[in-house]
């Protein structure tokens, strides 16, 4: 059996397609808008923009689907063929989630399952399976969703697979199951969920993410938004992360660490290059039109104001972790379990929290599955409804790669 999941971000398309017979998955992301910026043999992103490609997210009719959406939907199809061999064999079940948003709640499912069936019509057989994967766990059929209220619940789901993908970990026991706080942190926004025993209450969702830009967190800076992650490196969290690593040594390993996890999973960003000691540039964005010159602009007072900068990071995420804790009662001192392309900076993060933390990569054999966590969770949790009951320890990446 073939089951795939498709995650459908704004920026981000994530794949996973699980073989049950050999126990082998194929997983890859593709950042849109590198695409643009990295034309790939066989693909024809050469006269694409980014307002090409966020144009496949206002398509809810098969007959629109044609010209330059049309191409970008071709060529993410292609990618998705060359990364995912388990495909073909045809997908028996397929299960959607997402963030990405159209002008409704109702039009983005329309949308999403739309772009996912022409994106994957190669390998769709008539008898597939289509589900809508809900925060509440639900697999929804295909037909059955618009008799459904259409709403956050059934729309944001990119972060609920985290759930599942815990529950599967063998070597996590129970009580630490039960009485930790889980916390995931991907390339554009972070999880708090408050505990497997407690995941009958509402889980957080923040907008800080290592592709987050600083500005989206409500400083007092003068930082100005852009208009997509990746090819606006200037005030993204992971560059700030960078260049603090250059004159603070205690950072350097987490942050190296977190590029080896960032490579591994989104390889097209090893074609970029991440930009450290931009100083004056960060500057000029902070401080915006002053009187701000050479006397006080200059790399020791940079580097006091990227550190301020990166503490007020540190508390604002470590009180959202605190908070979530002390609304919940937990019957013994509880541990926090870190996941994701974040999980070596979240470990950093929360040291001075005095919390046993929990590394996923550092108790699964391979690493890696703890980037993977939204995309196999809904696979595994799927299986567990089948009675397929799945140890990720046991599954094996069968990662290729474009580049």
């Amino acid at each position: 059996m073939i089951v795939t999941s498709l995650d459908i971000g704004g920026l981000t398309i994530k794949t996973a397609s699980l073989n049950t017979e050999t126990n082998e998955i194929n997983l890859y992301t593709i950042p849109l808008p590198l695409l643009t910026e990295f034309p790939l043999p066989d693909l024809h992103f050469n006269n694409l923009t980014i307002l090409d490609i966020s144009k496949i997210y206002s398509v809810y009719d098969i007959n629109h689907i044609n010209n330059n959406i049309k191409n970008v939907l071709d060529n993410i199809s292609k990618i998705i063929e060359f990364t995912n061999p388990n495909l073909k064999e045809g997908i028996d079940a397929l299960i959607l989630m997402g963030s990405s948003l159209s002008d409704s709640l109702r039009n983005t499912i329309i949308n999403r399952i739309l772009i996912s069936k022409y994106i994957l019509r190669k390998f769709l057989k008539d008898n597939s399976k289509i589900f809508i994967y809900t925060n509440s766990r639900k697999f929804i059929e295909e037909r059955d969703i618009f008799s459904y209220n259409i709403n956050r619940e059934i729309v944001l789901t990119h972060k609920i697979g985290v759930i599942p993908f815990i529950e599967s970990i063998g070597t996590l026991t129970d009580t630490d199951k039960n009485n930790s706080i889980i916390v995931e942190m991907g390339t554009s926004s972070m999880a708090i969920f408050p505990s497997i025993k407690h995941m009958k209450e509402d889980y957080e969702i923040l907008k800080i993410g290592l592709f987050s830009s600083l500005s989206n967190f409500g400083f007092k800076y003068k930082l100005f938004n852009h208009l997509h992650l990746y090819t606006e490196p200037k005030t993204l969290f992971i560059d700030l992360l960078s260049m603090i690593s250059d004159f603070d040594e205690s950072i350097r390993p987490f942050f190296d660490k977190t590029l080896d996890l960032l490579f591994s999973g989104i390889p097209l960003l090893m074609q970029t290059t991440i930009k450290t000691g931009s100083f004056q540039t960060l500057l000029n964005e902070v401080y915006g039109d002053t009187y701000a010159d050479e006397s006080i602009i200059n790399e020791y007072t940079t580097q006091i104001l990227l550190r301020k900068i990166f503490l007020d990071l540190k508390y604002m995420i470590n009180g959202i972790i605190l908070e979530n804790l002390t609304l919940r009662l937990f019957s013994n001192k509880p541990k926090i379990v870190l996941l994701g392309y974040g999980e070596y900076i979240l470990d950093y993060i929360t040291n001075e929290l005095n919390l046993e933390r929990i590394l996923i990569s550092s108790i699964l054999r391979n690493k890696y599955l703890s980037i993977y966590a939204t995309s196999i969770g809904p696979i595994i949790d799927y299986l567990n409804k089948l009675n397929l009951n799945i140890d990720v320890n046991r599954i094996e990446i069968m990662q290729k790669s474009i580049v």
